[in-house]
């Protein structure tokens, strides 16, 4: 992780840490989000992620709150092929990750807030989940254990 202000800053060698920008072509008519503040960011769902069922009900664009001054990036990973294969990223904005999918849990870098429906969906859809896989383990396990009715 780094920081943000330390590597945007001239000569600090950071701009190797920073994402690349990615190109998005405009959406003609659609009206276009901008962030309100340096806290605020527009996070963009990745295109083979629009079914995941965390992002159920959500657009492919919208805006997120994110107060950390810190930053993911690559450079301290060792084995690129086992993060690659374990951690699905389902999210991104201009500053990394925002939301990412790791085996049974989700983690996200902004702040859920009512202000912010999109991030209160994410965290509705993630308790929905959860809640119907306990539900099923334990409808499954109580079938499993029960006896058939003898003749």
């Amino acid at each position: 992780m780094h920081s943000v202000r330390a590597a945007n800053e001239f000569g600090s060698g950071g701009k190797y840490f920073l994402k690349p920008s990615v190109y998005r072509p405009k959406k003609g008519a659609v009206e276009e989000l901008y962030p309100n503040s340096s806290e605020e960011h527009v996070a963009f769902v990745k295109k083979v992620q629009l079914q995941h069922w965390a992002l159920r009900g959500l657009p492919q664009e919208f805006k997120v709150f994110a107060r950390n001054r810190w930053d993911p990036h690559p450079v301290n990973i060792t084995n690129l092929a086992v993060v690659r294969e374990n951690y699905r990223i389902l999210v991104e904005s201009e500053r990394g990750p925002q939301i990412i999918e790791h085996e049974n849990a989700l983690a996200i870098q902004f702040v859920v807030s009512p202000k912010y429906p999109e991030s209160v969906q994410v965290l509705a859809n993630f308790v929905r989940k959860r809640a119907l896989d306990i539900f099923c383990t334990v409808c499954i396990t109580s079938s499993q254990n029960s006896h058939p009715p003898r003749p």
